[in-house]
């Protein structure tokens, strides 16, 4: 604990060396210590060392893989490498361990729209949608979606439920007059 408490103090007064060193310390007798996996990255992220940082997040996942954040920032480091597979398969784990937490439902939506895979985007988007409904993020990101895959009257229906939520929401408006554009119904599409 003093060893911990020793190194946030270091790395609140910008000593990333010492911090680094502390924390080391710190595994060196509890090799899985979360505090000290995590700051160990933060710290490795700051000075530009993505390797060694991706190291301490990998032994953070290993050693805690029920962790949500460690899950989420390991996710992000595999996306952020090129291996958006492992991303996805890291995700979908957690959401079987977890599948009532919407932020991993639209995290993972987020990398499967950045991969292209809009199918497996539109499902975790569409859960994180049920799960808060009153989510405009949520809503506006599955009204792109439906909009992307041609399932227009889907984003149609999400869009008026969104601006049921925030009547002045543009991008549902935009997704609003687009389809009324498609449907040839210009007066519609100007409101």
């Amino acid at each position: 604990v003093v060893l911990g408490n020793l190194a946030s103090l270091a790395r609140r007064e910008e000593d990333q060396e010492g911090a680094l060193q502390l924390w080391n310390e710190v595994l060196e007798l509890e090799e899985d210590r979360l505090s000290a996996l995590v700051q160990s990255y933060q710290i490795e992220q700051e000075r530009g060392n993505r390797d060694a940082a991706f190291e301490f997040i990998r032994r953070a996942r290993t050693a805690h893989p029920d962790n949500v954040y460690v899950l989420r920032v390991y996710a992000y480091e595999l996306m952020r490498n090129g291996d958006i597979d492992s991303a996805l398969a890291e995700l979908n784990r957690g959401l079987e361990s977890a599948p009532e937490n919407v932020d991993l439902f639209a995290f993972a939506g987020t990398i499967a729209h950045m991969s292209g895979d809009r199918a497996r985007a539109l499902q975790h988007f569409a859960r994180a949608a049920e799960l808060e409904p009153d989510n405009i993020a949520f809503q506006y990101r599955l009204a792109v979606l439906y909009e992307e895959t041609g399932q227009f009257g889907e984003a149609e229906s999400v869009a008026k439920e969104l601006l049921t939520i925030d009547n002045a929401h543009a991008g549902a408006r935009l997704i609003s007059a687009r389809n009324a554009m498609r449907a040839k119904d210009f007066k519609r599409a100007q409101e």
